[in-house]
């Protein structure tokens, strides 16, 4: 892997880890849930976003 590929993966890596830590701060139930159901967690809070928030800033 060239070192441009690496250093873009160790970045996308730290800003997965710091999201991941963000969403456990304000909601710490998501410690509980397996891959899937975080999945299907995030799944139906982007929907929510998409009809909701989206609709009104057209």
């Amino acid at each position: 892997m060239k070192d441009y590929e690496k250093g873009e993966r160790g970045k996308r890596t730290r800003r997965l880890c710091n999201l991941g830590g963000t969403v456990e701060n304000l909601a710490p139930e998501v410690k509980e849930l397996t891959r899937t159901e975080m999945y299907e967690l995030w799944s139906t809070l982007y929907t929510i976003f998409l009809i909701k928030v989206l609709p009104d800033n057209s």
